[in-house]
């Protein structure tokens, strides 16, 4: 499937981004092998600028290069290919003040594989906004 640029959804982000005070990433996350099935996952995030409603954070583990053969309809006899499928979603976990830390040990069954990444998120939870995404990456087993 051939990529579409969308340049006004491109210039949105640009403007958003200007307008943000540049004061760094304030999260972090880090994920580490337990063995072969799995990840002991941490996360600090801190908020550095004043949010108007509660905000809330969130994890997930996903896991890249997945395929499926599709048998029958109208997309039958093609092969579908996924990225970034969410195998675990931990949330919504309530900050203090303006941070929230995580941390928890869960089971990832294809780990092995070295297409598990872990993504976490601060969200305001009256507007939505994200006030701040982080990820690992792809994690090499052990």
């Amino acid at each position: 499937m051939k990529r579409r640029s969308l340049p006004w959804v491109h210039a949105a982000i640009g403007a958003a981004i200007a307008a943000r005070p540049n004061a760094g990433p304030g999260a972090r996350i880090e994920a580490e092998p337990q063995g072969p099935r799995a990840l002991k996952i941490h996360v600090d995030g801190l908020v550095a600028r004043p949010v108007d409603g509660p905000l809330h954070l969130y994890v997930a583990v996903t896991e890249d290069r997945l395929m499926s053969q599709v048998s029958a309809g109208e997309n039958r006899g093609v092969r579908l290919d996924h990225d970034h499928v969410v195998r675990n979603w931990i949330g919504p976990i309530a900050l203090r003040g303006n941070q929230a830390t995580f941390d928890r040990v869960v089971d990832v069954p294809r780990l092995a594989n070295g297409n598990i990444a872990v993504a976490a998120f601060l969200q305001d939870s009256r507007t939505a906004e994200v006030v701040q995404a982080v990820t690992t990456g792809l994690c090499k087993p052990s």
